[in-house]
């Protein structure tokens, strides 16, 4: 995947700490759904009464489409879904973003209509 180590539950709240938050958005980190578990913790810490106690239509999490990872978001986490799509054809996609060679845009845009969120 590419990745040079996995973010800490805690790097990825840090942002928050200290101050008054209405929206999260989950994006500039690397994938997010390739750290699914520690991204799963921080949000819903967000969500949860004890921590930031914010609506989960009010948490975005922002993926380039690891798909088997976009169904269990919803289920597991609930939170908004945003796609960073880069472009609107396989061709220059698999240029820009090598995930879609693994998971074309016809994948892609049928787990997001399967979305729960």
């Amino acid at each position: 995947d590419g990745a040079v180590r996995r973010v800490a539950v805690g790097e990825i709240a840090e942002p928050a700490e200290g101050r008054k938050v209405s929206n999260v958005v989950m994006m500039g980190m690397g994938e997010p759904l390739y750290n699914f578990e520690a991204v799963k913790k921080a949000l819903l810490i967000a969500s949860d009464g004890d921590g930031l106690s914010l609506s989960k239509r009010r948490i975005t999490l922002s993926t380039s489409g690891v798909v088997p990872e976009i169904f269990r978001t919803g289920e597991e986490i609930g939170v908004m879904l945003a796609i960073s799509l880069h472009a609107t054809n396989d061709d220059l996609r698999d240029l820009l973003v090598p995930i879609n060679k693994k998971y074309p845009l016809k994948e892609l845009i049928a787990a997001c209509r399967a979305y729960p969120g």
